[in-house]
Protein backbone atom coordinates (compact mmCIF):
# COMPACT_ATOMS: atom_id res chain seq x y z
CA UNK A 1 0.00 0.00 0.00
CA UNK A 2 1.51 3.45 -0.86
CA UNK A 3 2.32 5.96 2.02
CA UNK A 4 1.54 9.14 1.45
CA UNK A 5 1.26 12.05 4.48
CA UNK A 6 -1.13 15.19 4.65
CA UNK A 7 -1.34 17.86 7.53
CA UNK A 8 -4.24 18.75 8.74
CA UNK A 9 -5.20 22.22 10.36
CA UNK A 10 -8.49 22.62 12.53
CA UNK A 11 -10.39 25.50 13.39
CA UNK A 12 -13.11 26.54 14.90
CA UNK A 13 -16.29 27.66 12.54
CA UNK A 14 -19.53 30.27 13.95
CA UNK A 15 -21.68 28.34 12.05
CA UNK A 16 -22.34 25.23 11.41
CA UNK A 17 -20.30 22.54 11.87
CA UNK A 18 -17.97 24.55 14.28
CA UNK A 19 -14.80 22.18 13.92
CA UNK A 20 -13.74 22.15 10.42
CA UNK A 21 -10.57 20.43 9.65
CA UNK A 22 -8.46 21.03 5.97
CA UNK A 23 -6.38 18.15 4.84
CA UNK A 24 -3.60 18.48 2.24
CA UNK A 25 -2.30 15.84 0.81
CA UNK A 26 1.27 16.30 -1.34
CA UNK A 27 1.12 12.93 -3.76
CA UNK A 28 4.45 12.06 -5.16
CA UNK A 29 3.47 9.58 -7.70
CA UNK A 30 -0.11 8.02 -9.63
CA UNK A 31 -0.30 5.11 -6.92
CA UNK A 32 -0.42 7.88 -4.38
CA UNK A 33 -2.82 10.10 -5.69
CA UNK A 34 -5.72 7.33 -6.44
CA UNK A 35 -5.09 6.58 -2.65
CA UNK A 36 -5.84 10.45 -1.54
CA UNK A 37 -8.97 10.23 -4.02
CA UNK A 38 -9.69 6.52 -2.39
CA UNK A 39 -10.19 8.27 0.93
CA UNK A 40 -12.39 10.64 -0.59
CA UNK A 41 -14.37 8.53 -2.42
CA UNK A 42 -15.21 6.60 1.13
CA UNK A 43 -16.03 9.51 3.15
CA UNK A 44 -18.50 10.43 0.30
CA UNK A 45 -20.17 7.15 0.03
CA UNK A 46 -20.76 6.83 3.92
CA UNK A 47 -22.06 10.40 3.54
CA UNK A 48 -24.78 8.99 0.92
CA UNK A 49 -25.16 5.56 2.99
CA UNK A 50 -26.20 7.49 5.99
CA UNK A 51 -27.27 10.85 5.30
CA UNK A 52 -28.81 11.82 8.35
CA UNK A 53 -27.51 9.98 11.31
CA UNK A 54 -24.72 11.53 12.63
CA UNK A 55 -21.51 9.36 11.67
CA UNK A 56 -18.41 9.80 14.05
CA UNK A 57 -16.34 9.67 10.57
CA UNK A 58 -15.27 13.09 9.21
CA UNK A 59 -17.10 14.27 6.52
CA UNK A 60 -15.87 15.86 3.29
CA UNK A 61 -17.38 18.92 2.47
CA UNK A 62 -15.34 19.68 -1.09
CA UNK A 63 -11.99 18.58 -2.34
CA UNK A 64 -9.69 19.66 -5.06
CA UNK A 65 -6.87 17.64 -7.39
CA UNK A 66 -4.26 20.43 -8.26
CA UNK A 67 -1.19 20.30 -10.69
Amino acid sequence: MPHFSGEVLGAKGHSEPSEVALKEVLCRSQSELRQAVFEVQVLLALERAAPHRQLRVPRCIAYKVGW
